[in-house]
């Protein structure tokens, strides 16, 4: 569409509709008021009222002929037509009801091009919306990924038509569970969101009669139930969690037309799993964090098991340390597994994987699924390992954790800190694979160095040397305070809490001290951090908003600051996923394509699909927030 045109419109009406005098001003024909009144179903295309009405002005009734002839064209998908038209259209001072018809045309054209935050500002402009804008609201809202506005847009269509399609509940779930909001305990209370503003058009549809408070109520427990599924932790414990959301909201209409995924999670039976660790051997204490781990998750099962009379998860440790692939994965299939987890060498998770892929390929016989304590490959040909699953503790989760909410904040420049550690490095590569705007780097191999990495990549390095250069050019002494750069906008700490320690004098030093920094949970791992308080990090969920569950592991195991305690989240979350993944196994049809599901489990926000690599996020919290949170679960 011609973009300047309609922006030089957006501004126009903008401006003007608070000065102009209402439309009664001009007199409009009051014949053919049936065609005022909203649709009483909201269709893909229903015919604007605006466009069959009579006007008395000339200017008018022009305007509504070039309208009618683009919304025939556009109907017809000749878009280029229909934009030419509009560009024609002066809607300045016009009916307001036919200002509404252009910028909803607008909204549909913009839609179709892709264009959707063009969309969006034409919906904004939008001054009386009406029923048959929903679809147009839903679809741009899906489009920007905002789920409040997609929500209250589908529950307002459902109201309207006063039905529930299976087809409509599926989409909504899965969007819904597959929402790719970062999760963070930090959010900024200043910046509202697209989101809210479309949402507030969308509670402006009040010709019909519809119950606004109703409407918001239902989208809340929607997002109330998304929470409490993803929350849950096992599928059993997920079902348990269903029917006693279903018994607290009865009318809901989740309750009357369950989702397909809701549904099928009646159809599971818990899997037999062996766990392949190290349990003996140099690797035997990290294996044995991962192992209460997964047993914390068998006994909380175990609970819920007990209380509705049903069958149990069978589980077995397989001591991985003297045995190859091959006989785990033999051990295993001897044991009827239904899921692997583990192992968790590298190289032993590569070879059972060839095994499982060959084997697979050689009988075409149902293999176990596998939950893989290791990330072996990116690019995992997904029809041979649809129930593969490949799960670490990575860094690099956390570095693009940190890069997703950099950019939600609207940081564009940044000082990236890095000790040399390889774990270091690798969060320095993720971020940079992520980051699009540009990094200063200070990097450092003791902690003595900080202070002199951070003015070099601040600048303040070039500015001795150019009062050098001027110096010498002079010949005279002069008396200089050398500043570094004012651009940047945060500071990224890839350090552990002593070096952090040190690079909080280090930006004093070179008058930085009121740039934001964020790190890693290395970052939180240490006694007495007070300096650090303010410092922002990706933390474990189990530490940032803890559970009951992990409150009661924490306390159990004696975690304390027990710096293995992501191996212990990592082993809860391993036998959760487990149960998932034979659930996922049992009723792969509830996910088609690259359709996934997110997780809030102890070590993160986790992304379920059918195979591959679970992706990873965490939350965004204050050190003193953590340390809080930690010292109360502790107490």
């Amino acid at each position: 569409m011609t973009k300047h045109f309609l922006a030089v419109c957006l501004c126009i009406v903008t401006l003007s509709g608070c000065q102009s005098t209402n439309q009664s001003s001009r007199p409009e024909s009051t014949d053919n008021q049936p065609g005022l009144a909203s649709p009483s179903r909201v269709g893909e295309e229903a015919k604007d009222p605006a466009l069959n009405r009579r006007y008395i002005s000339a200017e008018d009734q022009r305007l509504r002929a070039i309208l009618r002839r683009a919304q025939q064209a556009h109907q017809n998908t000749k878009t280029a037509q229909a934009t030419n038209l509009l560009a024609e259209a002066n809607v300045n001072g016009r009916a307001s009801a036919l200002q509404d018809a252009f910028f909803r045309l607008s909204a549909k054209i913009y839609s179709r091009q892709g264009e959707s935050q063009a969309a969006a500002l034409a919906l904004m402009s939008i001054q009386s919306p009406l029923a048959m804008d929903v679809p147009i609201f839903l679809q741009t809202c899906m489009a920007l990924n905002e789920l409040q506005c997609f929500l209250q847009a589908q529950v307002i269509a459902q109201q309207i038509n006063d039905k529930h399609p299976q087809e409509e509940q599926d989409r909504l779930w899965l969007t819904l569970m597959n929402a790719k909001e970062p999760p963070s305990l930090e959010r900024s209370s200043n910046a509202p969101g697209q989101n809210q503003s479309l949402g507030s058009q969308l509670a402006k549809i009040q010709s019909l009669g519809l119950n606004t408070a109703k409407v918001q109520r239902i989208s809340q427990d929607w997002r109330d139930l998304q929470n409490t599924i993803a929350s849950a932790g096992s599928v059993t414990q997920a079902q348990q969690a269903w029917r006693r959301w279903q018994d607290a909201h009865p009318k809901h209409p989740a309750v009357k037309q369950p989702p397909t995924l809701l549904r099928q999670l009646s159809n599971f039976s818990p899997p037999k799993i062996s766990v392949l660790l190290p349990l003996s051997g140099r690797l035997n204490t990290v294996a044995g964090a991962i192992r209460d781990g997964v047993m914390a998750g068998y006994f909380a099962d175990l609970k819920v098991q007990q209380e509705l009379n049903s069958a149990a998860t069978n589980m077995a440790f397989i001591d991985s340390n003297n045995q190859n692939a091959a006989s785990l994965f033999d051990h295993a299939l001897a044991a009827s597994t239904d899921v692997i987890v583990g192992p968790l060498i590298k190289s032993k998770a590569s070879d059972l994987l060839e095994l499982q892929r060959d084997r697979t390929a050689a009988r075409a016989t149902s293999q176990p699924s596998i939950v893989l304590l290791n990330q072996v490959s990116q690019t995992l040909p997904t029809k041979q390992n649809r129930h593969v699953y490949q799960f670490a503790a990575a860094i690099e989760d956390e570095a693009i954790t940190l890069a997703d909410h950099l950019k939600a904040q609207g940081h564009l420049r940044l000082m990236v800190v890095t000790n040399g550690e390889t774990w270091s490095q690798r969060a320095k590569k993720a971020l940079k694979d992520t980051w699009n705007g540009p990094l200063a780097e200070a990097s450092f191999q003791q902690t003595k160095e900080v202070t002199n990495v951070v003015g070099v990549a601040m600048g303040v390095d070039a500015s001795q040397k150019r009062r050098e250069q001027l110096a010498a050019l002079i010949e005279e002494d002069l008396g200089f305070l050398p500043r570094g750069r004012k651009d940047l906008d945060a500071v990224v700490a890839f350090t552990n809490s002593l070096e952090s320690k040190a690079l909080v004098p280090a930006l004093k030093f070179h008058f930085a001290e009121n740039l934001p920094v964020y790190g890693t949970s290395q970052t939180a791992r240490g006694n007495d951090l007070k300096e650090l308080g303010a410092f922002q990090v990706t933390e474990l969920p189990m530490l940032a908003q803890p559970t009951k569950l992990t409150e009661q592991m924490t306390t159990t195991l004696q975690l304390g600051n027990n710096s293995l305690i992501e191996l212990y989240a990592l082993g809860l979350d391993a036998y959760r996923l487990a149960t998932w993944s034979h659930w996922l196994k049992q009723n792969s049809a509830v996910l088609a394509g690259n359709q996934e599901i997110q997780l809030n489990f102890a070590s993160g926000n986790l992304t379920l699909g059918l195979g591959g690599v679970v992706q990873r996020k965490l939350q965004i919290t204050t050190i003193a927030r953590a340390k809080k949170n930690h010292q109360i679960r502790g107490s």
